[in-house]
Formats: C-alpha cells, sequence, structure tokens
C-alpha cells in the first residue's frame, strides 16, 4: 500500500479482518454501482463469492473479498473461478489488500478469455485509489481512524497499463520456447497478459512485427482492444514455422507501440516431415464428419504406424487458426479415463486441476456435475457416462470461433479435436 499507510484498523491479534474489510467494499460497491442492490452472502460456505448483483437490467455479478497480508495465490482464487463457471457468471470483481502473484493473474486472464467473461481485480494500490476516489462517501473513519481527506486529483494517479509477460511457447509442450528447438510445421504460441492498474478504461493495441518470412501467422498480427479499469486481459498470436533455417528470429511484440518484447534467435532442427499424401482430402474427411448432425465426436483407429498420430497432427495444424480451444490430449496407456476425463474438461472449461483434498473443503457441493467431475473424490464416472457425453457435446458446441483462414478447411459448426488411440 502507498497511499493509505493505517490499515490498523483491520488488525485483529496478528491477523485481518475479514469482516471489516467486507463492510468496505460493501460501501465501495454502493458507491460504484448506486442503481444495484448488492446482497451479502452468509460469512461460511458462501460459494466462493461474498457479494451478489441484484440489479434488474443488468447481468449477475459478483465480488470476491480477500484480506490477505501476502500475496493471493492462484489456490486461493480458483474456487472463485469454478464456482462462477458453474452458475454462467460472466462479471466477476476482486477486492483485495494484497496483490495477486503474476502466475494467478495470468490464470484468471486466459480463464476469463476462455469464458468470454469480465474480471476486475481492485488490489494494492488499485483498491487504495478506489477507496480515495469515494472518500467523501464512505465511512472512512470507521476503517481509517487517523485518515485526513486530501484532493483526489493531487495524487496525480494515471492510467497504466501494465504487461505482466509474454510467453512464447511451443504449442505442443507448453514449456517456453527459448529452451525448445523448433521443427518444420511447429505451430507456437504468444500469449500476452496485460493489466489494467488503473480505474480507468484504457485503450490496448497489440502487434506483432518483424517476423521472418519462414514463419507465417495463423491469428491476425494486430489486436485492438479496451481494458476497462482494473481489468486483465489474456492476448493470443499463433504462427507456424513452413521454411528451413539455422536460426529462426522470434517477432517483437508492441503494446501501445512499446516494445514489450524483443526478437531472440531460436536454434531450428532440419527435421522436416515429408507432405501427408492426400492430407488436404483427408481433413475435409474429417470436417465433414464433425460437421454431421450425428457425429461430434471422431475416432481414428489403425495398425501401429499406419499414419494416425501424423493425421491428427496436420488436421489440428489446419483447425487450430480457426478455433481457439483446438487442443490435441495425448495418454499414457497406463492412464485411467478418469483421469482423460478430469483433463479434457478442465482444458475445454480452462478451470485449474488443484488439489482434491483442498478443493472439497473449499468448493461449494452444488450438485454440479462440473465440480463433481473436477473436484469429488467419490464421484463415479461410469454411472454418469451419459451425462458426462452430454456436458462435453453442450460445451464443445458453445466454443468461439475465429474467422475462418484461406488455407483452412471450411466448418459449420463448432468442434474439438480429440486424439484417441486403440488398444489391441
Amino acid at each position: 500500500m502507498k497511499y493509505l499507510a493505517d490499515w490498523n484498523a483491520f488488525k485483529e491479534n496478528g491477523s485481518f479482518n475479514g469482516n471489516l474489510f467486507e463492510d468496505l467494499v460493501k460501501e465501495l460497491l454502493a458507491c460504484m454501482y448506486p442503481n444495484v442492490i448488492w446482497e451479502q452472502t452468509k460469512k461460511s460456505w458462501d460459494g466462493n463469492k461474498d457479494f451478489v448483483s441484484k440489479g434488474l437490467h443488468s447481468n449477475e455479478k459478483w465480488a470476491e473479498c480477500k484480506c490477505y497480508k501476502k500475496k493471493l495465490d492462484l489456490k486461493v482464487l480458483a474456487p472463485t473461478l469454478v464456482m462462477s463457471t458453474v452458475s454462467n457468471i460472466k462479471d466477476i470483481l476482486i477486492f483485495s489488500y494484497s496483490e495477486i502473484n503474476t502466475n494467478a493473474k495470468r490464470k484468471i486472464a486466459q480463464f476469463a478469455e476462455s469464458q468470454e467473461a469480465t474480471i476486475i481485480v481492485y488490489e494494492n494500490e488499485v483498491l487504495e485509489e478506489l477507496i480515495l476516489k469515494y472518500q467523501d462517501v464512505l465511512n472512512i473513519e470507521i476503517y481509517f481512524p487517523s485518515f485526513k481527506k486530501c484532493t483526489y486529483t493531487d495524487l496525480a494517479l494515471q492510467n497504466q497499463l501494465s504487461f505482466l509477460n509474454s510467453r512464447i511457447m511451443k504449442e505442443q509442450s507448453w514449456r517456453e520456447l527459448k529452451k525448445e528447438r523448433l521443427r518444420i510445421n511447429d505451430i507456437i504460441k504468444i500469449t500476452v497478459t496485460v493489466c489494467n492498474s488503473s480505474l480507468k478504461s484504457v485503450d490496448c493495441s497489440l502487434e506483432i512485427k518483424k517476423y521472418e518470412k519462414n514463419m507465417a501467422m495463423l491469428t491476425p498480427s494486430k489486436i485492438d482492444s479496451v481494458l476497462k479499469g482494473g481489468e486483465i486481459k489474456c492476448y493470443y498470436f499463433h504462427m507456424q514455422i513452413n521454411h528451413y533455417d539455422n536460426l529462426i528470429k522470434m517477432p517483437e511484440v508492441y503494446l501501445n507501440k512499446m516494445k514489450i518484447l524483443s526478437a531472440f534467435s531460436i536454434t531450428c532442427d532440419w527435421l522436416l516431415e515429408t507432405p501427408l499424401v492426400g492430407y488436404i482430402n483427408e481433413c475435409e474427411k474429417i470436417t465433414n464428419v464433425l460437421n454431421s448432425s450425428q457425429n461430434n465426436i471422431l475416432v481414428i483407429h489403425g495398425r501401429s504406424g499406419v499414419g494416425k498420430s501424423r493425421l491428427l497432427k496436420e488436421y489440428y495444424h489446419k483447425m487450430k487458426s480457426m478455433y481457439p480451444h483446438t487442443f490435441l490430449i495425448t495418454l499414457d496407456l497406463d492412464a485411467s479415463l478418469c483421469n482423460w476425463i478430469k483433463l479434457l474438461i478442465a482444458n475445454l472449461y480452462d478451470l485449474p486441476i488443484i488439489d482434491i483434498a483442498f478443493a472439497e473443503t473449499q468448493i461449494m457441493d452444488t450438485g454440479s456435475l462440473l465440480t463433481n467431475i473436477l473436484y469429488n473424490s467419490k464421484f463415479q464416472f461410469t454411472v454418469h457416462k451419459n451425462e458426462i457425453i452430454r456436458l462435453l457435446l453442450s460445451k464443445i458446441a458453445s466454443l468461439p470461433r475465429r474467422s475462418t483462414p484461406t488455407s483452412a478447411p471450411t466448418s459449420k459448426k463448432k468442434s474439438c479435436t480429440i486424439k484417441t488411440q486403440e488398444i489391441s
């Protein structure tokens, strides 16, 4: 904290008073949304939210309060993300005394993008700015007894678009690309997470520049958007290596015309896979099957070495630029079907796989199939197999689609590529 030094009223017996912090947030919400009624949830088993909006002309919003001394990690926030998915909540406000660590912010941003949700974070100094903005309306002497009112504009708090991190990763392995050797046809994923550390909306323009001729953009090279005050967003760029060179220079990334990622070179291996004969026709066949009214899941089987994995890889490359949720899942032969289903569901909903013991104490039992699959150690998958299939197909059908590039096969319906293996 920078502007409000006296937080002693929130400290009680060496720990923070969460109830008093919720009272402060309740007043802030009333100031921020004067035409919205906010209902406070019960203190225990609150469904991982502290306030629920009841406005007649707006979507339901959740507000979660965290008064911790240390930085918040993903484990603390994961239950709120999970329960918001179950309840189909698209607007989440997080109020936190301490900062949220970078990994948790990155996951929050990815979750918001996949769920088409808006997540606003008021943490640390941003929370202070919010308090100071409404200092004349709040019962501020209750929370800050020694506080002396000041002119809000004198603080010179400005819009601050903070660049959290940029990851360039090999799509297949999800490891940092700097540690990898590239091959022809490899797809790389550039992930940029941006946080608006102010209360005002800020224009955000991300652009990929100076990429090599041996790299093809699978997504637009420029993204323009607006971040609301306190909002965290995640942006993706996909590129494919299509020509060999000893060293391949990665592109530069710019945020509002400011360079945030400088170019660096990656070693490329001369391991060019020969073109798959007839793969275009085969990809079209796969697309037609997945688009048929009776088939949304396709199983490809055959003898070892016949080319199943290669065919799926080619199709995956073609579909990745069209569908952000296209992914490959491989499973060890000794892995259980239950683990595969958990992994698939977690990827589709972009929900974290957290420790079952922790989840069972933190995530409210709503009878939701989604939470049972991921976080119930006693859940019987075989008993609920039909429900699981319906859940999968429903989610797959609702996935967002990117604009179709000219090089990709035509598809009318949403789909997800599932890698399977026949065991004889």
